[in-house]
């Protein structure tokens, strides 16, 4: 299914992060992320998104009241950054998670805990022309963290910024390709 790709190992070094930290032009990169409040009552999932050469597009991130469990939080940010893509109107994608756990649910389409989510997130990649998911350290993935880390004190539900993010020492508009 040309709709469906995974990319890089499970673990790679940073040199060779370098090497494949960019996708072709036609991708738009999300990176996702799940945190949880200083209190460990609230869990969020951001998604960041920049076009090919680096331009923030987006950003999206869903605050949960008592869901705090890493796996299902990454789990449901991978989920987000479709449905941020879809915002988006994007069709070509590429998702960076810091969780290799997820993805290989996702690649092996495991049940499980997580079995629901990793079907909606396989059945909604059918819907864009290419949408590829791979794991990607965390080192390379602050905007989301961050992202997620300040909006996990917002409200629950999602809030969502397209175009401008809402605070740019969190997202800058211009984001370095090595980073």
């Amino acid at each position: 299914n040309p709709a469906m790709c995974f990319t890089g190992p499970a673990h790679v070094n940073p040199r060779e992060h370098q090497l494949r930290d960019w996708a072709p032009d036609t991708l738009a990169k999300l990176n996702v992320v799940g945190a949880v409040n200083s209190q460990g009552q609230k869990g969020a999932v951001a998604a960041a998104c920049k076009d090919h050469k680096g331009i923030y597009l987006g950003s999206s991130v869903v605050v949960f009241e008592n869901l705090t469990r890493p796996s299902t939080l990454e789990a449901y940010a991978a989920r987000e950054a479709l449905e941020l893509a879809t915002d988006l109107n994007l069709q070509r994608t590429h998702i960076a998670s810091e969780c290799d756990g997820v993805i290989k649910d996702v690649r092996n389409e495991s049940g499980g805990e997580l079995g629901a989510i990793t079907r909606e997130i396989n059945l909604t990649r059918n819907n864009f022309a290419f949408c590829s998911l791979s794991y990607e350290r965390s080192l390379f993935n602050l905007k989301a963290h961050n992202l997620a880390k300040f909006d996990c004190n917002l409200g629950p539900g999602r809030h969502i910024w397209l175009g401008l993010p809402h605070e740019q020492n969190l997202v800058p508009m211009i984001i370095e390709m090595n980073q």
